[in-house]
């Protein structure tokens, strides 16, 4: 049985803008789960950012390294987008899918339409993936992830 005193657990954190009215900040962590522990990502808050929490964490029931994989191919769709290369692109996991434009990208469950979606910038759609998918690189070969110490604060 795996326990875990939260009191202990250190987040990574990445305060990010999307837009002058509303400031985000995601916290990156692990929590336990029948025996292991799942990477996770919240705001400790109610507002939308669970869209953009429940794409990163969605592994599609196959496991770190493939929602590793994954998010980096997202990455890769963000950045050939705002670089030109691509007008616009979809990134869909299991349960989530982004529209990637080259402002911004909307966020919505997989099987609605972007009506009902959550927009965010492009750029910090990708700022977002690159610091999750850092995250996971650093600690998913941890041993023990409760005592993980990484915070970072985008104002």
């Amino acid at each position: 049985m795996i326990s875990c005193d939260c009191r202990q657990i250190r987040r990574f954190s990445r305060r990010i803008e999307i837009d002058e009215a509303l400031d985000m900040k995601l916290r990156f962590s692990w929590f336990p789960f029948r025996e292991r522990w799942l990477p996770t990502c919240d705001d400790g808050s109610a507002n939308e950012a669970h869209y953009i929490c429940g794409l990163l964490t969605d592994d599609g029931g196959c496991g770190i390294d493939h929602l590793l994989n994954w998010m980096s191919e997202g990455k890769i769709r963000c950045e050939s987008v705002l670089g030109g290369r691509s007008d616009s692109l979809d990134f869909d996991c299991e349960c989530w899918t982004a529209h990637i434009g080259k402002e911004n990208t909307i966020i919505y469950p997989a099987f609605s339409d972007t009506e009902d979606g959550h927009p965010i910038k492009t750029t910090i759609f990708l700022a977002a993936l690159t610091d999750w998918i850092e995250f996971l690189r650093l600690t998913k070969d941890a041993p023990i992830k409760e005592s993980l110490a990484t915070t970072r604060n985008y104002e």
